[in-house]
């Protein structure tokens, strides 16, 4: 498709609306729908070329546990708006990928081309760190790491291993991100990038003014990004954002000795000779986010030595849970740690046991360890995905009744969110022998006239699909 169009094109929008339709979290139309996604396409690229298209009013709001009690609200935009808002942002996204600073990653779920180019700086880290010995200590399987590059614990051990022992880490983050975005910098930034585009842009930020109707009384929005469901629209925008920050504070850690700079999504990490010299990188990286109008999140600063930072990661646990023949021995330093207060990943390592404990049913005891560990709390539960709340039952010694426990929590959460995983969790597991009668209870347990707006959606539109 030529420069200046929207990506309305079903080659290129082929993945996304199959992901739409079949991997959202709610299912964003019916299987008619589905079948008619080619021509409903072609006419939403006549609405948006003729200037017919105008956002609709969001489905709904979805409210997910951001920790300390604490909700995110998430929109969910109907079928068309998701299909205008990913070519839009198709048209930018090659050139905004150019103009990002290495060392800089944005946590992306789906494809586009700066996931690719950050894919290739990452091989690159695996490479150089097999070559120099550093590699990932199991070198026990490096093409693993290669295939599943995008996670920041890898790509922090990789980007930081020449950090000599006596080094100091500073981690931070930005308060209220994506709700702190100037949509105005942002578009005059887009536009620098990108010139040539000039329609899509336009029509990118009449739909970031405009999607939250309902709640601005039709004033337009000229502050902050939708954390939308899909994800990977808005952090391509919010990576763009960063840019001019990513590069002063990389030319600033490059300008300084043996300091080293890396960004995945909003999460920052420094390390630098010695605490003071962290500080001093801190206190800059807060000038130039001051520019753009943001602000350092003061309750997420640590400061870390070598051996702390290590600790605190768990990379030599997260390294042994690579690999189904490393699995044992991962899950035994994993329970080791799991009370040790210098270990603040251990969620994160237990998730990523449990979808390799799913294909090891000979280690009846390390299954049976971390599903009592997960069913002990209903915090580690209602932040489980679809796929993870899966792999739950099937690693139970009596799959129905954790089915029937998570059902349980979800049905009492005070949030949507896992209320909606666990409804895609038993279209998962409805096929699994012994579980199609507990998978058909779901949704009673979930609805009623009394149901949160956006689990009723869900609902509706999976019976749907499944018609």
């Amino acid at each position: 498709m030529p420069a200046g169009q929207v990506r309305l094109d079903y080659a290129t929008q082929k993945e996304f609306l199959e992901h739409l339709f079949k991997g959202c979290l709610i299912r964003l139309g019916s299987r008619r729908e589905y079948s008619e996604r080619r021509r409903r396409l072609s006419q939403l690229d006549l609405d948006v070329r003729s200037g017919d298209y105008t956002p609709y009013p969001t489905l709904a709001l979805l409210s997910a546990p951001k920790g300390m009690g604490v909700p995110r609200f998430i929109p969910v935009f109907t079928l068309r708006d998701y299909a205008v808002f990913f070519g839009c942002v198709r048209a930018i996204d090659e050139q905004l990928a150019e103009n990002a600073t290495p060392g800089t990653f944005g946590g992306w779920s789906l494809g586009g081309a700066r996931r690719r180019a950050e894919g290739i700086q990452a091989k690159t880290f695996i490479k150089e760190a097999v070559d120099d010995y550093y590699g990932p200590p199991s070198a026990y399987n490096p093409a693993a790491w290669v295939k599943n590059w995008n996670e920041f614990w890898k790509l922090l051990l990789l980007g930081f291993r020449e950090a000599d022992d006596d080094s100091c880490f500073v981690m931070f983050d930005v308060a209220n991100f994506y709700d702190s975005i100037d949509l105005t910098r942002l578009e005059r930034q887009i536009r620098d990038i990108c010139p040539g585009e000039n329609l899509p842009i336009e029509v990118l930020f009449f739909l970031l003014g405009a999607w939250n109707n309902r709640q601005t009384s039709y004033s337009r929005s000229s502050k902050g990004l939708p954390q939308d469901v899909i994800g990977d629209c808005s952090r391509v925008l919010a990576n763009g954002y960063l840019i001019p920050y990513d590069r002063a504070v990389r030319a600033r850690a490059e300008a300084v000795s043996a300091t080293r700079y890396m960004r995945y999504a909003d999460d920052m990490v420094i390390s630098a000779p010695s605490q003071r010299d962290c500080e001093r990188m801190l206190l800059f990286a807060a000038e130039e986010l001051n520019r753009l109008g943001l602000n350092i999140n003061v309750s997420k600063v640590k400061y870390l030595r070598r051996a702390e930072f290590n600790a605190y990661w768990g990379f030599d646990v997260m390294t042994a849970l690579e690999t189904k023949a490393t699995l044992a021995h991962g899950v035994r330093l994993l329970r080791e740690r799991w009370d040790d207060g210098a270990y603040h990943r251990r969620d994160t390592a237990a998730r990523r046991a449990l979808g390799l404990l799913t294909q090891r049913p000979d280690l009846q005891g390390e299954r049976a360890w971390l599903h009592e560990q997960l069913m002990a709390g209903t915090g580690q539960l209602v932040a489980l995905s679809e796929r993870q709340m899966a792999a739950l039952v099937l690693i139970a010694a009596r799959p129905r009744q954790a089915l029937a426990r998570l059902t349980e929590v979800a049905a009492s959460a005070d949030y949507s969110s896992p209320k909606l995983r666990l409804i895609r969790c038993a279209e998962m597991l409805q096929d699994t022998p012994g579980l199609k009668a507990a998978c058909l209870r779901v949704p009673g347990a979930l609805g009623g006239e009394d149901a949160d707006p956006a689990v009723r959606q869900a609902l509706q539109r999976s019976s749907a699909w499944r018609r």
